[in-house]
């Protein structure tokens, strides 16, 4: 197994690749900055190229800054989530874009934006989307922002039939804000 493409590497592999002891992986797994891609049915862990490139992070982070394992655990979920809101970002507009393309109408209502919005989002080239959606912001949002809306769509201590219609009027109300905006 070469760590490459996909491949997965046993601990022993791993650790000499990354430039660390075993012992060291284990640890920084029992304290919650590495999780391995896989194990085996008996346990035994695999390590993919993603996994070295997380401890040679950690590693830069300890030496070239001389953080702590706490602060550099602080780093990583930081990081973590920022990868994650460029992840849903670029989620986001490749569906918007997908949705305005296929049923201008009904992505207008879905997505509650405008039919200025709608034509530049339907303009925008790959390299575009993935500029916009590299940012540190979200960019959908919620537009259910107030407590009726809310519980009406979470049916909090309703029966089958009453949910229906409560989803309904949720729709409705949705739909009615989507006519205020555009």
């Amino acid at each position: 197994m070469s760590g490459r493409d996909g491949e997965l590497l046993g601990i022993g592999a791993a650790a000499a690749r990354a430039g660390v002891s075993e012992r060291s992986l284990r640890y920084y797994q029992q304290i919650g900055l590495l999780t391995p891609a896989a194990s085996t049915p008996g346990g035994m862990r695999r390590y993919s190229q993603a996994d070295l490139d997380r401890v040679t992070r950690i590693l830069e982070l300890k030496s070239l800054l001389g953080l702590d394992l706490d602060t550099i655990a602080i780093v990583l979920r930081s990081e973590d989530r920022l990868a994650e809101i460029r992840e849903a970002n670029l989620s986001y507009m490749m569906l918007a874009q997908s949705l305005i393309r296929s049923d201008r109408e009904q992505a207008l209502f879905r997505l509650g934006i405008s039919e200025e919005t709608a034509n530049m989002i339907s303009s925008l080239t790959p390299a575009q989307m993935m500029k916009i959606a590299s940012g540190n912001t979200l960019l959908c949002r919620f537009r259910m922002d107030d407590d009726l809306v809310w519980n009406l769509i979470t049916s909090h201590g309703k029966t089958a039939a009453n949910e229906t219609v409560s989803r309904l009027h949720a729709s409705i109300l949705m739909a009615g804000r989507h006519q205020e905006a555009a």
